[in-house]
């Protein structure tokens, strides 16, 4: 028998091939499974690119940094101020206040709604000397007994309040009625003060919230603003 490529034999020449088979795919295999390694390493890489949502990160909310108070306030300039208020029950008012310090200041109710024994019309003006209180809805007026003291932005500074607030927490607050402000809590209520002139801007209360809507400084008064004069026909109460 002719040997096969020199082998001596038909089925050692047959183990030879099979042999050289495994060894020729060999190769193959390996490079088959690499690509295959690739493939699925991009597929990893593509699934951690998709088009994912996004979480979001709520950014931390810096704590209020609390600030020290004036000692005093200096006394209040004269001023115009319109306020609005309200109440739980439904209260509501706006008022208009002209403050001229020892000189007067008066008090005009503009707006009223819900509010027993008050319309709008009502007006209370201080001469400097003698107040005098006005009702719109029965036309009468009476001038109780008062002293030079009175004042129309009573409750309106800080001093007629901090008697009430053993341990106030006082940081920057934000403008109202563009005006900087001081924010005071205290137990109870809050207060938001005019950083210049110690003026209470706004209030809230469980029964009340007052909040000064425009203010000016130092205007210049109406002619007779702080004179009592009886509107037409009203009576006067005794």
């Amino acid at each position: 028998m002719v040997p096969f490529f020199g082998l001596r034999n038909p089925v050692e020449a047959m183990t030879v091939k099979v042999m050289v088979r495994r060894i020729t795919c060999l190769p193959i295999s390996v490079v088959c499974l690499a690509f295959l390694s690739v493939i699925l390493t991009l597929s990893t890489l593509l699934v951690g690119c998709g088009d994912h949502e996004k979480a979001e990160v709520t950014p931390a909310t810096p704590s209020p940094v609390t600030v020290t108070l004036p000692e005093e306030f200096g006394p209040l300039p004269p001023l115009q101020l319109t306020l609005s208020g309200s109440t739980p029950q439904g209260w509501k008012w706006v008022d208009e206040t002209w403050y001229g310090g020892t000189a007067g200041s008066r008090n005009n109710r503009v707006e009223s709604v819900n509010i027993p024994g008050q319309s709008p019309g009502d007006f209370i003006v201080f001469d400097g000397k003698q107040a005098y209180l006005y009702s719109a809805e029965t036309n009468t007026y009476h001038a109780p007994r008062t002293s030079t003291d009175f004042s129309m932005v009573r409750c309106l500074t800080w001093s007629d309040w901090k008697d009430r607030c053993a341990s106030p927490t006082v940081t920057l607050g934000p403008v109202i009625a563009g005006r900087p402000t001081f924010h005071i809590h205290c137990e109870g209520f809050d207060l938001w003060l005019d950083r210049e002139t110690g003026l209470v801007l706004k209030s809230v209360e469980p029964d009340m919230t007052k909040e000064v809507t425009s203010i000016e400084y130092d205007p210049v008064f109406p002619k007779g603003i702080f004179e009592f004069v009886p509107p037409p026909g009203a009576r006067e109460l005794k």
